[in-house]
């Protein structure tokens, strides 16, 4: 296992809707790809996804999800349920997320 944090690509949307229905983070009322798009269009670079990236060749999964300073997801943060007793997914996207202005606290987010 191998987490990393990266920026979100194109390829990552289905597993980021995934995770955030895992997560408890959809609402009825909220489109999840529309927020991905328009999230896209602001600073970009901050929606960062942590990844694990198991030793054995298999695909990487999204593990974890930062989208910072956009639209109220300011810091909004989510780790999937089954990554989170985990030491490398919990912290794994804090860190990066710090380093682009993200408080501890927004990081967090659901995790």
């Amino acid at each position: 296992m191998s987490i990393t944090v990266r920026a979100f690509a194109l390829a990552d949307e289905e597993a980021v809707i995934r995770l955030w229905h895992e997560a408890g983070l959809t609402r009825p009322w909220n489109d999840p790809r529309a927020d991905i798009r328009r999230k896209l269009t602001v600073q970009p670079e901050l929606f960062l996804v942590a990844v694990d990236q198991p030793v054995d060749g298999t695909a990487e999964a999204v593990v974890g999800t930062v989208m910072a300073g956009y639209d109220g997801h300011r810091g909004l943060g989510s780790v999937s349920p089954r990554a989170r007793h985990r030491a490398p997914a919990r912290h794994g996207v804090r860190a990066p997320a710090r380093g682009h202005g993200v408080s501890e606290g927004a990081a967090h987010g659901a995790a």
